[in-house]
């Protein structure tokens, strides 16, 4: 599974467990019930190095991030397929109409799943600052970013990772700039190239009328057979999507 490939189908499977309450996909900042949410667009681009410090082959990835008032989520990025296309893959939030919808570009599927009304008052009811958990904040002064106060924070993994970021804890604790640095010398750098503030458009949230709804298992077939075998999924963990897209198929 190449670079690319792997991006989204992790992205797939985050959607879908989040929406079951497994996982958290949509980081949120400490609101009380009813509040407001500060709506902004951010466009994001990461930088792959190796570890000789060259560019891995021109790689970047593009990522578009967007938030409303409400709190509901749109998250945009570039995928390719395995036959070079290049399309965006796009997650949305929506807490007006309590789905999780994964759009796959090169089946033009989605994947819809309902959210509980106590998991969306779950997700934006959050006490505890999403700050503290993006690891540990350094004694680093906050600064200022694109108008927003930036707050460092640091992690360090076994595995030989260390990311360095600073997030916008007003914005959802949005990463402004990070360092994931590995100790073979390989380095991603991330940063945002653009932030407009103010609700975003209502068709970001759309889902294209040439869409087809499917299931996990129906989107990994075409896909395997407009691409020659090639799996967006694999065996190991399509049972356990599949079973988790079904349980939230029915409003809850």
């Amino acid at each position: 599974m190449n670079n690319s490939s792997r991006i989204r189908y992790l992205a797939v499977v985050a959607a879908l467990l989040s929406a079951s309450g497994v996982v958290t996909a949509f980081q949120t900042t400490p609101q009380e019930r009813g509040s407001s949410f500060e709506p902004f667009i951010a466009h994001q681009v990461t930088k792959h190095m190796a570890p000789d410090g060259a560019p891995e082959s021109g790689v970047e990835s593009y990522h578009t991030y967007a938030r409303r008032r409400d709190g509901s989520r749109v998250h945009m990025f570039r995928v390719t397929s395995p036959d070079g296309e290049a399309a965006q893959m796009v997650e949305i939030l929506d807490y007006r109409k309590r789905t999780s919808v994964t759009l796959e570009p090169f089946t033009k599927s989605v994947i819809t799943v309902h959210v509980s009304s106590e998991e969306i008052e779950r997700k934006r009811g959050l006490e505890s600052a999403c700050a503290s958990r993006h690891g540990v904040r350094t004694e680093e002064e906050p600064r200022q970013e694109f108008g927003v106060e930036a707050t460092h924070v640091r992690d360090e993994f076994g595995n030989g990772f260390v990311f360095d970021r600073w997030i916008a804890p007003e914005l959802g604790c949005l990463t402004l700039h990070e360092t994931a640095e590995h100790r073979s010398g390989a380095r991603n750098e991330t940063k945002v190239t653009q932030l407009i503030r103010g609700e975003p458009p209502q068709e970001l949230f759309r889902v294209p009328e040439d869409y087809t709804e499917r299931s996990p298992f129906q989107v990994d077939l075409v896909y395997s057979k407009k691409y020659s075998g090639a799996v967006l999924f694999g065996e190991r963990v399509l049972d356990t999507i599949e079973r988790r897209y079904h349980a939230g198929r029915q409003p809850r």
